[in-house]
């Protein structure tokens, strides 16, 4: 799995000799759950830096790295912070998305954004859960909202597609409100 982030790593940056590349810093809120349960979903946050390597006039490569915190809950409502059965799962996020840019005007556009992502587990709460699945792949899909072509509101939804333990058949859903901005 270190060697696909090398080598990924290495790809982002050699296309980036050829391509117009921008950088974006990006904070906002999660909802993330399961979809089967009694759990339900739970707010976090996420935070992190993007890269856009621009391939032709309305395809780009978008990637990044973010700190995103996901898991459940048995409140009442996504907002209650501090029920009695809560599970906090920190991941580090790395999408690889393919992004369909179409201008509106001269200081709007829309972005349509798409791939898959890797998560890595880096905490968990309470420290007893099962055995967590260290890693999970994702799908994405998302909007940008691009104002000026330096603020980004951002949609976006993913799918996790690994299991969370080997004794579920459960995965991850999680759903992201962003505020960016472009360097």
């Amino acid at each position: 799995m270190k060697k696909c982030i090398e080598v990924l790593i290495v790809l982002l940056f050699a296309s980036s000799s050829y391509a117009q590349v921008s950088f974006d810093a990006r904070v906002g809120g999660n909802l993330s759950g399961i979809p089967e349960g009694d759990f339900t979903m739970k707010f976090g946050a996420k935070a992190g830096l993007g890269i856009d390597i621009a391939l032709s006039e309305p395809v780009a490569l978008k990637s990044g790295v973010f700190f995103s915190m996901k898991g459940v809950s048995n409140g009442k409502t996504p907002f209650d912070f501090f029920p009695e059965n809560r599970k906090d799962l920190n991941y580090l996020e790395i999408p690889v998305l393919a992004s369909f840019r179409f201008p509106i005007s001269s200081k709007f556009s829309i972005a349509l954004n798409a791939g898959p992502s890797i998560c890595y587990l880096v905490s968990k709460k309470p420290e007893g859960m099962t055995e967590m699945s260290s890693t999970d792949v994702g799908a994405n899909g998302g909007v940008d909202f691009e104002f000026n072509k330096k603020i980004i509101i951002g949609i976006e939804s993913q799918i996790g597609l690994s299991e969370l333990n080997k004794d579920s058949k459960q995965h991850i859903v999680n759903y992201s409100l962003m505020l960016g901005y472009k360097f």
